[in-house]
């Protein structure tokens, strides 16, 4: 028998690598439950997203290796990235907003006439078969005597992009009248001198001769993370819609490189390597000069093919919407901002826009009148509450006007000799 004050056996002790094991067990566990949990909770907010929220499609991107990024062919779906827009679109077989297929061959006794521009052109915000082209079509064609409008726009195109579009594709088409739809941010969108342009976005510089330089893309690759993200409703409501990281980054809809350059990529270092040594006012000069050089390219392009380009401005949006509420429009000094390339960048049509269209010989359109005075007569905005793009009445406006601009064109050059 054992004395009494004997020492006790100790209990046995796990070894060391039983005990590791345990605690990767547990860490296992709570990690597989984290993401289980994780994953249940995104399959329960997709579902309900997709039950009871109206989520927004979204219009894909390819690389054209003429132009750079832009809508796929053969996509339809509905817009819904304003809270006030819900609107249906069509890209048809050749990748514009239309509710048609373009085909070359022109049909007998028909007039053609093609609008080319940004966002504006593409026209997401309005159903399809509202849109300013296709309402005056409607409203130019008579019996025996049709008139097609063809569309070519696509957010983010600036004046150099429209250049190459219009050389590549437009053209071929055989219209009598190509109508550029110039926009604000256009020169934002295409001069190297500005700001910097994506290595995949066709542009153009000038050289030493003050020629234009083609700068030709390199070919853009859609992020295969971004596309298969955006499939999920849950992401194209948080980020598209929401703009959940846009108002994470701390990024509104006032900072210059979102109201001014449309749909940029983040990229740093100007493309054109000179712009860094200039001035401010250096840049902007080289950009009105960059932009007449290019429209004058259009012009003689679209007369060596058979056709005339005429220009649109979108018009001076405070002044349009003074003519509703009655109350001034902000008008900073010219000397602020002579090049309309900052402040005063609302008065870019009648500063720099016709002045530049006159010297060309091109036809000049400023939508500023018709808009001001359909907003004063109906009381409402020419633009939607939180997006700056026509609403459907101000495409409507927009029809009538072109339509009756281009057939009194075209009444006095019939009535020119020869």
């Amino acid at each position: 028998m054992p004395s009494s004050d004997s020492p006790a056996k100790e209990p046995l002790k796990p070894n060391r690598p039983t005990r590791q094991r345990s605690r990767l067990r547990k860490l296992f566990l709570v990690l597989s439950s984290t993401f289980l949990g994780l994953t249940l909770a995104v399959f329960l907010a997709e579902l309900g997203v997709r039950l009871f929220v109206q989520v927004t499609d979204v219009p894909y991107q390819f690389g054209d290796p003429l132009i750079g990024p832009r809508r796929l062919p053969s996509q339809t779906g509905i817009n819904r990235m304003s809270k006030h827009s819900n609107a249906r679109y069509r890209f048809n077989a050749q990748g514009w907003n239309h509710p048609r297929d373009y085909i070359i061959p022109k049909p007998k006794s028909t007039r053609r006439i093609c609008l080319v521009g940004d966002s504006f052109v593409e026209s997401l915000q309005v159903d399809v078969d509202k849109t300013m082209f296709c309402e005056a079509e409607r409203l130019m064609s008579r019996p025996g005597a049709p008139v097609e409008w063809l569309a070519f726009g696509c957010s983010g195109f600036g004046t150099t992009q429209e250049h190459e579009l219009i050389r590549h594709y437009v053209l071929d088409y055989r219209p009598d009248i190509v109508v550029l739809f110039f926009v604000q941010n256009d020169p934002w969108d295409s001069s190297p001198y500005l700001m910097p342009i994506e290595e995949c976005v066709t542009t153009y510089r000038l050289d030493d001769m003050g020629d234009l330089e083609l700068m030709p893309p390199t070919i853009y690759t859609p992020d295969p993370f971004r596309r298969a993200s955006s499939h999920l409703a849950l992401v194209r409501y948080l980020v598209l819609q929401r703009r959940l990281l846009e108002r994470i980054a701390g990024v509104g809809p006032t900072a210059p490189a979102v109201q001014l350059r449309e749909g940029a990529l983040i990229q740093k270092g100007f493309r054109e390597p000179s712009a860094e040594k200039m001035t401010l006012e250096e840049r902007r000069t080289k950009t009105w000069e960059l932009t007449e050089k290019t429209l004058a390219a259009m012009r003689d392009e679209c007369k060596h093919r058979g056709a005339e380009l005429m220009i649109v401005f979108r018009g001076n949006e405070p002044v349009i919407e003074a003519a509703r509420t009655g109350k001034p429009a902000n008008r900073p000094p010219k000397s602020e901002d002579p090049y309309c390339l900052g402040s005063r960048v609302q008065d870019m049509g009648p500063e720099w826009v016709e002045p530049i269209a006159a010297r060309l010989g091109i036809p000049y359109l400023d939508m500023t009148a018709p808009l001001s005075e359909a907003v004063a007569k109906s009381g409402q905005s020419h633009v939607f509450p939180d997006d700056s793009h026509y609403n459907e009445m101000a495409h409507g406006v927009a029809a009538r006007a072109m339509a009756e601009w281009i057939e009194t064109h075209w009444k006095a050059r019939s009535r020119q000799p020869g």
